[in-house]
């Protein structure tokens, strides 16, 4: 019997076994021109849509009353706060002591939202930063625009 009988009824015929296979690689450069997988561009500060907006106003009234009953504002009073409101450690960059004040900033894009919460805590004043920023990146990495 020879390698044709063989074959006969369990592989394809030897000329489609021969073949070469097609190249399933995608060209580097064709990934690389890619706008949206640009770094530079993922960093830019995007605009909030009016949902994110009022999710922010929403966050910075919860943080605020929460924030308003501390005695001493430290770094670890504010993360406590937080923490009791629901935000895991995972959301939180800091908080940490900025001169007279705590810093915290907060990752809140889930869902296809795209807003980052910056806070800043004195002893007399609790302020937010609301601003937008691609899920590629991390919200410490946004670049700003004003």
């Amino acid at each position: 019997m020879d390698d044709d009988e063989a074959d006969e009824g369990t592989e394809a015929p030897r000329a489609a076994r021969d073949l070469p296979l097609p190249s399933l690689s995608v060209p580097q450069d064709a990934l690389s021109a890619d706008p949206a997988r640009d770094p530079d561009l993922l960093k830019k500060e995007v605009k909030l849509g009016k949902a994110e907006q009022c999710a922010a106003r929403e966050h910075e009234r919860r943080i605020r009353k929460a924030l308003r009953g501390i005695e001493s504002a430290g770094p670890q009073q504010v993360g406590a706060a937080l923490r009791r409101l629901g935000y895991d450690d995972a959301a939180m960059d800091g908080p940490r002591r900025a001169g007279d004040s705590v810093r915290f900033l907060l990752d809140l894009r889930f869902m296809g939202a795209q807003l980052c919460l910056g806070g800043d805590v004195s002893a007399d004043r609790i302020a937010f930063d609301p601003y937008g920023g691609a899920p590629e990146v991390a919200c410490a990495d946004v670049r700003r625009t004003g």
